[in-house]
């Protein structure tokens, strides 16, 4: 049986490629007079987003999916997003994750994880022409919500494809 993973990879993918791409100054360096600043703060950030990934693993088991608590850094939250796609449909997946994208962290750190973001451009194009009207904006899940649940599966089971790592 095919998992739904794609509304999770989609949002996950777009966490990854928003903290890739933003600068939060934490790569800014600071001479100190005992110790390394930027490791300093770089560990109370990966502490923090863990943290709230573990937060947004309880919001998804409060809006309906058993959703295990990650492990540690983006790696970790992809892992238990994968282990609980199944036994939920796309709609049911895409509404929860709206329900909690306040919580989903940025992972400033994202090394060994491949974002494409003209994939999940291109996946956003065939989820149009499938029907569904959405923007570009990958932030914006809750254009999900009022959408059919059937028409949403389709278009996402057609569009699955386009987003690497999907098995499509």
């Amino acid at each position: 049986m095919r998992q739904h993973l794609t509304p999770i990879l989609a949002v996950l993918a777009a966490a990854a490629l928003l903290g890739a791409c933003s600068d939060d100054g934490a790569d800014d360096q600071v001479a100190t007079a005992g110790g390394d600043a930027t490791e300093s703060a770089a560990e109370s950030t990966a502490a923090s987003d863990d943290a709230q990934a573990l937060a947004f693993a309880e919001c998804m088991r409060e809006n309906g999916i058993d959703m295990p608590d990650p492990t540690a850094g983006l790696e970790g939250l992809l892992e238990a997003a994968t282990a609980s796609s199944s036994g939920h449909t796309d709609a049911e997946l895409t509404a929860a994750i709206s329900a909690c994208e306040s919580e989903l962290p940025a992972f400033d750190e994202v090394e060994g994880v491949d974002v494409d973001e003209e994939a999940l451009l291109a996946h956003t194009e065939c989820l149009r022409e499938q029907g569904l009207d959405i923007s570009d904006d990958l932030e914006d899940t809750a254009q999900y919500e009022e959408m059919d649940p059937e028409l949403l599966d389709a278009a996402f089971a057609a569009c699955e494809h386009l987003l690497n790592g999907t098995g499509g």
